[in-house]
């Protein structure tokens, strides 16, 4: 198996995104890596962030094809890009680990510098928090039904209101407790833990 060799990005201004081939959960994992001029407009990747984990015994991700050169990739990254991939088409990615060369110190620094900015100008971030256990699906229908209810203005980070047409208007107001049973605070602290 041959490791994948990083060319170096065209210049200062320029990220690598991926191109995650569609498959089935099971299939090997396969990506196509692009450099693209990084500019002040938005863009059409998806950024994902996810907890590194463990890096003992990582998973190979083919570059180009399944039988080229790999990357390695973590197994929390590699599961994460298994729920992640589609089907039927590619799905267009930045990932800070497959992203960007880490064993190169003179492109990881500038381009560590830039995460805010590639994040904040993805097309959608993914928060992967890996997968589904102790409960968790009930606390994420619990958070999006909270969503549906409010809309919040993070620039005055406390003006709550309700949305036209939610449910319970009542949630728009600062005091009112939050509707969740003891199963759904039990599945929002094994979440965070």
């Amino acid at each position: 198996m041959a490791m994948y060799k990083y060319p170096p990005l065209p210049g200062k201004g320029y990220i690598r995104t991926l191109t995650l081939h569609p498959g089935q959960f099971d299939d090997e994992l396969v990506i196509s890596l692009a450099d693209m001029a990084f500019s002040d407009s938005h863009h059409d990747y998806e950024a994902l962030s996810y907890v590194w984990g463990s890096e003992g015994t990582p998973e190979p991700v083919g570059v180009g094809t399944s039988d080229g050169p790999v990357l390695l990739a973590t197994q929390n990254l590699a599961v994460a890009l298994r729920h992640l991939r589609h089907a039927e088409r590619p799905r267009f990615l930045w990932i800070d680990a497959l992203c960007i060369n880490q064993k190169n110190d003179e492109e990881k620094g500038p381009q560590v510098a830039m995460m805010g900015d590639i994040y904040r100008r993805a097309a959608r971030v993914i928060a992967w928090l890996g997968p589904a256990k102790d409960d968790s699906d009930h606390a994420m229908e619990r958070f999006e039904y909270l969503g549906l209810q409010v809309d919040v203005d993070w620039t005055t980070a406390a003006a709550i209101k309700p949305i036209d047409g939610c449910v319970d208007s009542s949630l728009g107001e600062l005091s009112t407790e939050l509707p969740f049973d003891s199963r759904g605070m039990t599945a929002i602290y094994h979440l965070q833990s």
